[in-house]
């Protein structure tokens, strides 16, 4: 009987092995879960400064329509006195009703920007949550081989 394996043997081999590769799953969840809330954290920096840029264009267009207001009341205001005077203003105005226009397309994109990073940070939040669920699982199932093993 020497070099054979009594099945008490086996099985302490065995409940080593399951127990290694339960390690190894855990820390592949591990992982997971420090990646997940790694990138959740970054997104997190994305949405802060984005939506610090977004503040930023909103007060900048809340000037733009006051300038160009005011520089529509100056060319009505001097269309009786001068002409040229007059166009110039408008001139102006269009001037910035096109950096108006552009500064409200980029508020527009950056709004859907946010969006997305909402949505990106839902789905890695269920994600870890599943992971999360998966860990328990596995610790619960440790637990029932422990108990079955005594």
């Amino acid at each position: 009987e020497r070099g054979q394996l009594r099945p008490a043997d086996l099985a302490v081999h065995q409940a080593r092995a399951r127990r290694g590769l339960d390690e190894r799953g855990n820390m592949a969840i591990a992982n997971a879960l420090r990646g997940i809330r790694s990138r959740h954290a970054k997104l997190e920096q994305a949405r802060v400064g984005s939506e610090k840029v977004l503040a930023d264009l909103e007060a900048r267009l809340s000037e733009l329509d006051e300038r160009i207001a005011a520089k529509e009341q100056a060319a009505r205001q001097s269309v009786a006195q001068n002409e040229e005077t007059a166009r110039q203003r408008l001139a102006e105005k269009a001037e910035l009703a096109g950096s108006r226009e552009r500064l409200a397309a980029q508020a527009q994109a950056l709004r859907a920007d946010l969006a997305r990073l909402d949505d990106l940070n839902l789905q890695l939040e269920a994600k870890s949550t599943e992971l999360e669920a998966v860990q328990a699982r596995s610790v619960a199932a440790q637990s029932f081989r422990s108990i079955e093993l005594e």
